[in-house]
């Protein structure tokens, strides 16, 4: 997971297979284009999972598929008249500037982008694996966000590790009643 920098920093995220980029709504400082480079290098390479953001103070907003996103920005684009590098930047810039004003209307915009997964859904320690799967279920997504305590994003939960680890319960169980 890695916070998005200068677009000079892509080179050092595609050594480290950077399955993650985090933004932090408020922030003031992304840029359409540079949004762009970094999900051409890193999608590019295949590891490039998800797109975390972040309240200003560190709380999770929300997680996004980054390909379901990215791939909503490329069909936007190609919807749009002019030259096709204005097109990419228009979509990614508006996903800038939402993130930039981080209001209550950007971040209504925010969560109704293909891909979103909101704090809301996210898990946490007291999660147990079957609340966590039938949440899943229920939604008819593949992953949940966790977080710590404090509402900080700590990682993913995948529905497969979820029933393989449910299943080595199980196993374990039935194995200690014979």
């Amino acid at each position: 997971m890695e916070m998005k920098g200068g677009t000079d920093r892509i080179h050092e995220m595609v050594e480290r297979q950077t399955e993650a980029l985090v933004f932090v709504l408020e922030h003031g400082g992304y840029w359409g284009p540079a949004i762009r480079e970094y999900y051409d290098q890193l999608l590019g390479h295949s590891f490039l999972r998800y797109v975390i953001v972040n309240h200003p103070d560190g709380r999770l907003f929300g997680v996004y598929d980054a390909k379901k996103l990215n791939g909503f920005f490329r069909e936007r684009a190609a919807r749009m008249e002019g030259p096709p590098e204005e097109r990419n930047w228009e979509s990614y810039q508006g996903f800038a500037e939402l993130l930039n004003s981080g209001d209550g209307r950007a971040r209504e915009s925010l969560s109704r982008l293909p891909g979103f997964i909101g704090s809301d859904m996210a898990v946490d320690s007291k999660t147990t694996k079957r609340e966590a799967l039938e949440n899943m279920e229920e939604s008819d997504i593949g992953v949940l966000p966790v977080v710590r305590d404090d509402g900080h994003f700590a990682g993913i939960v995948e529905q497969s590790r979820l029933v393989a680890s449910l299943i080595i319960d199980v196993s374990k169980t039935l194995e200690s009643t014979n």
